[in-house]
């Protein structure tokens, strides 16, 4: 019986010692390590840079936090933060959406007070409203982007529906 459980502990010793190091240098389940790097689009100064933690980057996209995941040939950009220019902070979509709401409070606000006799009263109330449209709008990057991927040697192409960008890895 002891050496049955000798047998079961080496046999579990080995597994392990095998597995050390999957996801570690590999990066985290749900991305594809051939996605990995830094990838420039071919026909602009573009780069898109996924890491194997599965965050991502823009070069373009200085105030968001991406994240991706791949899913056989799917690959998905999700938009985890942003940073608001007001507070000074990166916000995930709660956050920013309170703090959205609450400006959109304050132009509500205004626009009450406005004076109809005042010089400017409908210039005035036109950019409030145009205020408000726009940050109802702005709360709608935290956006999700469904890819269709391939990789063959130093090329990703990225595909939405049959609209494809190709990048280079660099």
């Amino acid at each position: 019986m002891n050496k049955s459980i000798l047998k079961v502990v080496g046999v579990v010793a080995v597994a392990t010692a095998l597995c050390v190091g999957c996801g570690g240098d590999n990066g985290v389940s749900g991305v594809d390590p051939a996605v990995c790097g830094t990838w420039a689009r071919t026909n602009d100064n573009v780069s898109l840079t996924l890491n194997r933690d599965g965050t991502a980057s823009f070069s373009t996209s200085a105030s968001a936090h991406w994240k991706y995941t791949t899913n056989g040939t799917n690959l998905t950009l999700t938009v985890t933060e942003v940073y608001h220019e007001k507070t000074g902070k990166w916000l995930n979509r709660e956050q920013y959406s309170k703090v959205v709401e609450e400006e959109i409070k304050d132009l509500e606000e205004q626009m009450k007070n406005l004076d109809p006799s005042a010089p400017f009263y409908e210039t005035s109330r036109s950019l409030i409203e145009f205020s408000i449209s726009f940050l109802r709008a702005e709360n709608l990057t935290f956006l999700t982007v469904n890819y269709t991927y391939s990789v063959d040697g130093n090329t990703l192409t990225l595909c939405l529906g049959s609209n494809c960008t190709i990048y280079t890895k660099q």
